[in-house]
């Protein structure tokens, strides 16, 4: 009987995250979720939120996770997302100017275009690493 998860992080920059945890916590479209050894196999979709991994002694860690897909199964937890980010990593101060800067130029734009669609993704991620944060 397994007593952890094998989870790996992957983005298009590499690998991530390679390590023995205890639980993993993410969020689907129908809600946040919790994977323990011994679940049974999974595929989801994520939608960008927060995930927390517990390790093994206890601690936790939490990270601001891009939308993605995870496959899980007895001991195992894989990922695959656009961007991870470590809370340590992200500045309230920093992200809240990039926010207020993404509404301005917003308004100015057909929203549309190409170029609000970008930029409205970008807000979107800008609001999930603030609600990590």
């Amino acid at each position: 009987m397994a007593d952890s998860l094998d989870l790996k992080v992957v983005t298009p920059s590499g690998s991530l995250l390679d390590e023995e945890v205890a639980s993993f916590t993410g969020c689907s479209d129908l809600g946040e979720f919790c994977i323990l050894p011994e679940h049974r196999p999974l595929l989801a979709s994520l939608v960008a939120g927060r995930m927390i991994v517990e390790l093994k002694g206890g601690e936790q860690k939490v990270y601001a996770l891009d939308r993605g897909f995870l496959e899980a199964g007895l001991d195992h937890v894989n990922v695959i997302t656009e961007r991870c980010l470590p809370v340590e990593e992200l500045d309230k101060t920093e992200i809240a100017n990039e926010i207020k800067d993404l509404e301005a130029e917003l308004k100015d734009l057909d929203q549309a275009s190409e170029e609000a669609e970008e930029l409205l993704q970008k807000l979107d991620w800008a609001n999930v690493r603030m609600s990590v944060a």
